[in-house]
């Protein structure tokens, strides 16, 4: 059990940090949590719970529909209003 110990490394990382990671992981195409908890190497929960309706409540990123069962997330594109 000490060996496994030894190996484990925690990654902190700033908030904006993750959130700009979590944007850019979504530019490329629409992921689910799981899509991005592997990418970011972050607990689910955390993404789920925490940085998803932070960037949903500033309306940044949207659920545009499911994969299977599982909730895909994708960037809002603002688009500019040309009237």
């Amino acid at each position: 059990m000490k060996i496994a110990l030894t190996k484990y490394r925690r990654n902190v990382q700033k908030s904006e940090e993750v959130e700009k990671l979590i944007l850019k992981q979504l530019e490329s195409e629409p992921k689910t949590y799981d899509d991005l908890t592997i990418a970011l190497k972050k607990g689910r929960s955390t993404i789920q719970s925490h940085y998803i309706p932070l960037l949903e409540n500033r309306k940044l990123i949207k659920r545009i529909g499911k994969r299977r069962q599982a909730w895909l997330f994708g960037l809002v594109r603002f688009e500019k209003n040309l009237t």
